[in-house]
């Protein structure tokens, strides 16, 4: 709970800006002979925008001097701070921002001595 005191008044009709914001992740990391996934999920609560929740999932693997990573993952993230009670009352409403990405990596290590 974060309770702020400013020299302004906000869209709730007080001086005093009141909001709450939970998360809780968990993850699964299973090691194979052939590859090594990654699961995991993120849970998160905002008084102000609502629920999500976000996964990510992955694929490495090390072979000698071989690597590789394959990953995809969503996010989820809210506007913060007083942002949202600084929005006139006639223009749009805020909304939290998302994104999907997808990661790919290899890599071969050449000498053992770099890294």
């Amino acid at each position: 709970m974060v309770d702020t005191l400013y020299d302004e008044t906000f869209k709730n009709g007080k001086d005093l800006l009141s909001y709450t914001n939970f998360s809780a992740y968990s993850q699964v990391l299973w090691i194979s002979k052939y590859v090594n996934l990654n699961i995991g999920a993120r849970y998160d609560y905002s008084s102000e925008f609502g629920d999500a929740l976000t996964s990510r999932i992955g694929l490495t693997k090390l072979f000698k001097r071989y690597h590789f990573k394959l990953m995809g993952s969503k996010s989820f993230r809210t506007s913060g701070g007083i942002l949202p009670n600084r929005i006139p009352n006639n223009y749009p409403k805020l909304y939290p921002e998302s994104s999907i990405t997808l990661e790919f990596e290899n890599g071969y290590l050449i000498s053992k001595n770099t890294m």
